[in-house]
């Protein structure tokens, strides 16, 4: 499932990673000093494709094809004057309900392009915490080769956390109009819950 993709973005086996990347033999006449830098340009060189994930996201979006597909929700309707909160990239409300773009909020972005990159993200802030410990003690002990393999796990972990903060504000103002909430093909677990909390206490129009 999504959250589970979501989540384990953040499940990576950090200790496999340090070990084998601090088993380097760098054979340097000096030893290992002074190179804390070179090697985390080398470590960001190696897992850069995290970089591309949002790149990556939108490609396989995009081959998601519309066209052909039935509405399978009768709770949607273009008829009333609902308001969309959708989570999945796709502009599937519009092309297949015929729901009015400005009735959607795309809380993470979509395919349109006057929107932001899509989004996703895990929530796990102890994954950095704990990266940041790790990151401390070598600093601690100077050593250099695990300063910088840290350093470049701790940028991913950040990299790949979704702040949903960030993107709470698309909400607000919907205390002013909604009365009722139906949710529609969403597991309700993961990174996402805030985003329902938020609605669920939301106060009510009358």
């Amino acid at each position: 499932m999504w959250n589970e993709l979501e989540t384990n973005l953040a499940n990576i086996d950090e200790d496999v990673i340090i070990e084998d990347e601090t088993s380097i033999e760098m054979n340097l006449e000096s030893g290992d000093v002074g190179i804390e830098d070179t090697l985390y340009d080398y470590f960001s060189e190696e897992y850069q494709y995290i970089k591309k994930l949002a790149i990556y996201l939108k490609r396989w979006i995009r081959s998601i094809r519309l066209r052909d597909t039935l509405p399978r929700v009768s709770v949607i309707d273009k008829l009333n004057r609902d308001i969309f909160v959708n989570f999945n990239y796709t502009a599937a409300l519009e092309n297949i309900y015929g729901i009015h773009e400005a009735s959607v909020i795309h809380i993470h972005g979509s395919l349109r392009e006057y929107t932001e990159d899509s989004v996703l993200g895990h929530g796990n802030l102890e994954r950095i915490k704990s990266i940041k410990k790790k990151k401390q003690a070598a600093e601690e002990c100077y050593d250099e080769k695990e300063i910088s393999i840290c350093r470049v796990v701790q940028d991913y972990y950040e990299r790949t956390l979704k702040d949903i903060n960030k993107y709470m504000g698309k909400l607000h103002g919907l205390e002013k109009v909604i009365s009722e909430i139906v949710v529609a093909g969403h597991s309700l677990e993961g990174i996402d819950m805030p985003y329902f909390d938020t609605l669920i206490f939301l106060p009510r129009k009358n």
